[in-house]
């Protein structure tokens, strides 16, 4: 044991009781050690310094009897509070530890490390004071080497003397002036975030108090600028040796405000959609599991919607993935702007959403909320400065009578939003429990579909068409037909619209094109008359920009002449954007490619567009063939729709002809061509083939 140790350690306790032959042992003991030892009377002046005192200080023994060591030290950086912490404490009695910034009698500046006891008689009474001081400036310089190369903003406070030691880079990590001694308290608060200050002021005390021996906390400071950056707090009670109730405490402020945005990043992508911001499935998922937990303690009702855009994929298509992108964007907007706060918008991916209606009161508020969406998609949106119209579909599931948790409710609004897309689309249906085989044959359908392309299973079949007046056939229409090897023919009812639904019928489209265009020019390159072969286009097909190019590259292929190919296209294909539509028939036309319109008269034509439209031949629709000639008003509007293409300059030719009362009504009325049963069924490429080299079709006698 050294001689400071045995000093040291004598003076730890609160109260030192000692005899005047003890005290000069005492002093004997400290005239040998390398720290300051002084002796005061009970008001705090000098009776007795050791050799290391005057040392230190400079001043010597006679210069200091009888002084106040507080007075004489003090210098220019002196801290005030601590002087009159010292100060209040020997005029209590009591002692203290502290570190205090002296002065030598030259001026030099140094830290001292001072541990103040009180000494008292047998009595009681207090006799006088020892304080033993040491040196500490070396190792405080290497502190605060330290800390002012550390880039944390690390900080010391001594609760007894409220001092505080700070890293050049604490308050600069904010932007604001550092200082050397601040009070952290009201600094922090200041600058502080106002929903933190409840935390902050709570978990503060914890540490200063000692009521626990460390700690941390989270909170955002306010930069000089006006910024937000979070801020994490830690503080440890560092016990001081020889005294179990003395601490400071060591801290130190990190900027994380780059973890807590790699932490918001991190959680956004797992609960949000990067595209729309909306909630995603996960989010969804957990948000109705509360809310059912909710309406089974209140036995309330709740409802899903899932909506899917109608016929999305070609309009993808159309506009590009960031045209697509931005009508998602859209359309995510303009739902979420007219729905409850509480309630849930999630996207799912591609172009699916999910409404949650939680504490609904009857089912048809759902129906209220799925007419309003259907209202709100009617309206055009505005993707790259065009005018896009876009529709939607919505199935509907409720709680408690179509599903008890999350998955369920989401399936079972999911097979009625495809119940909504059978029904025409643009509408909603509520759940039936019947939509699941309905939408599971549909499905399976769909699953084949995909695949007849790859296995050949399509194939063409051809009728032909018969000129009015010398039954000689002038012409011929390709129809698909698909026969699968487990479910045989499936009519094109069944499957033209599933094909369109799923963004199938382009390719479809395509297989149909071209190989029509083989089929013609093959007969051709046999010696076979030349005649024109006309092809069905969906409105779907129809709308992809890229289809003028399709049908040259068909052209291009098979080596047909252009003007032995016809489209036909429905009115409602041509009316959905006519002025887009006339814009793609002049496309076409000037590939040297004819274009009828099908199904004349049962659309929503504008005859002022008819007469804008390069048609060149129109098809009166068979539903008005059926009842002629006794029907008066089918006879009416075959013969305006023959006089309007007369003066139109169009050809005209009628499907369904099935009987000679047909044929002989639209011969009189000179419709130009005919085309049904009475002359021939569709057949395969061999039976036209028969057909077409005996050149005319003989009617049935009348």
């Amino acid at each position: 044991m050294d001689k400071f140790e045995l000093v040291q350690r004598r003076s730890t306790p609160a109260s030192t009781r000692e005899s005047p032959s003890q005290l000069r042992k005492l002093a004997l003991v400290a005239k040998y050690t390398d720290n300051a030892v002084i002796i005061t009377d009970p008001q705090g002046r000098i009776e007795w310094v050791n050799e290391a005192f005057t040392r230190i200080t400079g001043y010597t023994f006679d210069e200091v009897i009888g002084r106040n060591p507080g007075k004489l030290l003090q210098g220019p950086h002196s801290n005030p509070k601590t002087i009159a912490f010292m100060a209040d404490r020997l005029r209590l009695g009591l002692g203290f530890k502290t570190e205090i910034l002296n002065y030598s009698k030259t001026g030099r500046e140094y830290l001292l490390e001072i541990d103040v006891q009180p000494v008292h008689d047998d009595a009681g009474q207090l006799k006088n004071f020892i304080a033993i001081e040491r040196d500490v400036t070396e190792s405080s310089t290497v502190l605060q080497l330290a800390l002012e190369s550390a880039r944390q903003g690390i900080w010391r406070w001594e609760p007894s003397s409220a001092q505080v030691i700070l890293s050049a880079h604490f308050l600069p990590l904010f932007g604001y002036t550092s200082t050397a001694s601040h009070q952290i308290d009201s600094q922090l608060l200041a600058i502080t975030h106002p929903d933190d200050h409840d935390a902050l002021q709570a978990w503060y005390p914890t540490i200063t108090q000692g009521k626990i021996t460390e700690g941390e906390i989270e909170y955002r400071i306010r930069t000089s600028d006006g910024q937000w950056r979070w801020v994490r707090t830690q503080g440890k009670a560092v016990n001081q040796a020889g005294d179990a109730s003395g601490h400071h405490i060591l801290g130190i402020h990190s900027d994380i405000t780059e973890r807590k945005r790699v932490e918001a990043e991190i959680h956004r992508m797992a609960y949000f959609d990067s595209l729309t911001g909306l909630a995603n499935r996960t989010l969804l998922i957990d948000r109705i599991e509360q809310s059912l937990s909710l309406a089974r303690r209140q036995q309330g009702q709740l409802a899903l919607l899932f909506l899917d855009l109608d016929n999305f994929k070609i309009i993808n298509d159309a506009l590009g993935h960031e045209g697509g992108d931005q009508l998602l964007i859209a359309v995510a907007q303009r739902i979420e702007a007219v729905v409850r706060s509480e309630c849930v918008l999630a996207r799912l991916g591609g172009d699916e959403f999910v409404l949650l209606l939680p504490d609904m009161h009857r089912a048809e508020d759902a129906a209220l909320v799925a007419r309003r969406i259907l209202d709100l998609m009617a309206e055009a949106h505005l993707v790259k400065n065009e005018a896009i119209h876009v529709s939607a579909s919505i199935g509907i599931a409720t709680f408690p009578a179509d599903g008890d948790d999350a998955t369920t409710l989401i399936k079972n609004a999911d097979l009625a939003m495809y119940a909504a897309k059978q029904a025409g689309r643009n509408t909603f249906r509520f759940f039936a429990a019947t939509m699941g085989d309905a939408v599971m044959s549909t499905l399976r359908l769909e699953n084949r579909l995909r695949n007849a392309l790859k296995q050949n299973n399509f194939h063409l079949v051809y009728q032909p068409k018969v000129d009015s007046q010398t039954r000689r056939i002038v012409g011929m229409e390709a129809l698909l037909r698909w026969r699968d090897p487990e479910l045989g023919m499936v009519p094109p009812a069944d499957f033209i619209p599933i094909a369109e639904r799923h963004g199938l019928i382009i390719p479809i489209g395509d297989w149909v094109l071209q190989n029509a265009c083989r089929q013609n020019k093959a007969w051709q390159d046999a010696g076979l008359p030349a005649l024109s072969m006309a092809v069905n286009v969906s409105a779907l097909d129809f709308d992809d920009p890229t289809f003028p190019a399709r049908v040259r590259h068909a052209l291009d292929m098979s080596g047909l002449a252009p003007q032995y190919l016809e489209l036909e296209l429905t009115e409602g294909a041509l009316m959905k954007n006519a002025n887009a539509a006339v814009a793609t028939l002049h496309e076409i036309k000037a590939l040297g490619v004819s274009i009828a319109i099908d199904d004349f008269g049962t659309g929503y034509s504008s005859l002022a567009y008819l007469g804008i439209f390069p048609i060149d031949r129109l098809k009166i629709d068979r539903s008005f063939v059926r009842d002629l000639p006794h029907t008066s008003n089918s006879a009416e509007i075959t013969r305006a729709i023959i006089g309007i293409a007369k003066r139109l300059s169009m050809k005209v030719v009628a499907e369904g002809v099935e009987t000679a009362q047909h044929a002989n009504f639209l011969q009189q009325e000179q419709c130009d061509d005919l085309q049904g049963y009475l002359f021939s069924r569709p057949v395969n490429a061999v039976d036209f083939e028969i057909l077409w080299r005996q050149g005319c079709i003989e009617q049935p006698a009348t």
